[in-house]
């Protein structure tokens, strides 16, 4: 008889799971709790995860940008880009999987289920959003790489960091962090990838879990399905 008490044990937790290892913004669409982005590795597979903090927001307030290794750290390479760039740079990963709809239904093609973006702003300030391509009411948020709220950050002469010199070396720190840290977890939390069934595809596969396909291109790309309006950010 199946226990229909049954509960998926709890992801054991590791060193990302750090709150301070994660971007905030301010509270968007009337919330009063401010935005997170939290970085992840699922399944062998890094991820990027937004909660809006608006209620009643679909997904519980979840945007999920799921990717593979070799795409994170091109999206790491194009935050890099960012901070040499000129301001109003943004460059755009498209995050695509098969949408599911139910047991062992699915699309008959890969769909852009999110976008990732990484840029830097017409104030100079570094950011990274994740954006929902299925759903385009839901919040954009823009979260700003920063030193933060308790660190201050100063010249030799003493005359304090733009705001734009703290987003630029945040920013760099960010991604130094993430090369460390994302192949160690990895590593660490390895899985062998379920076996493939009989059709050649892999059991149990789904969007939440694992990296789907990934496109990237910059500003001067010209696709209907990316979106550079400046109403965004």
């Amino acid at each position: 008889m199946a226990d229909n008490n049954f509960r998926r044990p709890p992801r054991k937790k590791n060193v990302l799971d750090e709150t301070k290892f994660r971007l905030s913004a301010d509270p968007v669409s009337g919330s009063k709790r401010r935005p997170s982005l939290a970085f992840s590795v699922v399944k062998n597979n890094p991820r990027i995860d937004v909660y809006t903090n608006v209620e009643g927001d679909k997904n519980n307030g979840n945007i999920r940008a799921a990717m593979d290794g070799p795409v994170f750290f091109a999206l790491l390479a194009l935050i890099n880009k960012a901070i040499e760039a000129e301001p109003n740079t943004r460059y755009v990963i498209q995050n695509k999987n098969y949408k599911w709809f139910g047991q062992g239904k699915k699309s008959d093609a890969p769909v852009n289920l999110s976008d990732t973006l990484a840029g830097k702003d017409a104030e100079g300030r570094i950011f990274i959003s994740v954006i929902d391509k299925e759903d385009s009411s839901r919040p954009k948020i823009k979260f700003i790489f920063s030193s933060g709220y308790w660190h201050d950050l100063y010249h030799g002469n003493g005359t304090p960091f733009t705001e734009a010199e703290d987003s630029v070396l945040a920013a760099t720190a960010f991604v130094e962090m993430l090369k460390g840290l994302i192949p160690v977890v990895a590593a660490n939390e390895y899985e062998p990838p379920a076996p493939r069934d009989q059709q050649g595809g892999q059991g149990n596969k789904g969007y939440n879990n694992q990296g789907g396909g990934n496109s990237y291109g910059g500003q001067s790309q010209s696709s209907s399905n990316i979106d550079f309006d400046e109403d965004i950010f």
